[in-house]
């Protein structure tokens, strides 16, 4: 499996029901036993910032966002096993400075033993809205290995809606089972995230899985919400001030529902995704 599609594969599985497990190789091969470690979404690494540096520009100062430089030293865990629901590890980093003096760094790491598909939860209705577009530019094998795994880590009571945005928002699914024919039908045979054109509806895409939730409500729906979101940062349609972006996304969870947010493509920008993500 490729790094891009193992990315977005964990990703979708991670940021809609927080199922992956993986460590600081991203393989999940070597969390140690007991241990479950959560990874965020975003920059995982600053080799994007290393390069633009080694070809002799200054990046700017959003190229590196904290989780991409504190994933830079991210060390492997001790087992889980404090007793309580987290367990807390304290480390002290030393290590030579370029001038031959030494810094020095503290950490604070967490982990937990708790399996979350034993805990208890309510039904789910996840609205998975999948940005159609030049700039997202999305690998469709990739993106249905992702669907797959990420399927089957709900439960028969969730239920799915999938929004493909892009030039226009077209609901692809709703309220479908996790096992569905419909939703099987839909990884195999269409291709979400195939788009060429630059006209990116962002706030449509998100206006449409606001309305898969009250539709999902008024069918009877009785459990959480949660958004995942699909996007390359970039609006180019219809409501494209970030501000209004911005002021849907926190309607939606002032209401109560979850955001997950996975950037995508090579263009992508950083800004608009992570305060949408920072408002979950």
């Amino acid at each position: 499996m490729s790094s891009k599609m193992k990315l977005v594969s964990l990703g979708l599985c991670a940021a809609a029901v927080g199922c992956s497990t993986q460590s600081s190789g991203g393989d999940g091969s070597d969390v140690p036993a007991g241990s479950v470690n959560v990874a965020q979404g975003g920059a995982q690494d600053i080799s994007q910032f290393r390069a633009i540096v080694k070809a002799g520009k200054v990046p700017a100062l959003d190229t590196l966002d904290p989780v991409g430089f504190f994933a830079e030293h991210a060390i492997d865990l001790p087992d889980a096993d404090c007793g309580e629901d987290v367990c807390i590890h304290p480390f002290l980093a030393v290590a030579p400075r370029f001038n031959g003096g030494n810094w020095t760094m503290a950490f604070v790491a967490m982990n937990t033993g708790v399996d979350p598909s034993r805990l208890e939860r309510p039904p789910v209705h996840l609205a998975i809205a999948v940005e159609s577009s030049s700039f997202a530019d999305i690998d469709e094998s990739a993106l249905d290995a992702g669907m797959e795994g990420l399927l089957a880590s709900l439960r028969p009571e969730d239920r799915v809606s999938v929004i493909r945005y892009g030039e226009r928002a077209e609901r692809r699914a709703f309220l479908a089972a996790p096992d569905s024919a419909e939703l099987t039908s839909l990884i195999v045979d269409e291709n979400l995230g195939d788009g060429a054109g630059e006209l990116v509806g962002l706030y449509e895409g998100i206006a449409a899985a606001e309305r898969a939730f009250e539709e999902g409500d008024a069918a009877g729906f009785e459990g959480a919400r949660r958004v995942l979101l699909l996007t390359s940062g970039h609006a180019t349609r219809g409501i494209t001030d970030p501000d209004h972006i911005l002021g849907l996304g926190e309607a939606l969870v002032e209401n109560g529902t979850a955001f997950g947010v996975i950037g995508v493509g090579e263009s992508f920008q950083v800004k608009l995704p992570s305060a949408l993500g920072s408002r979950t």
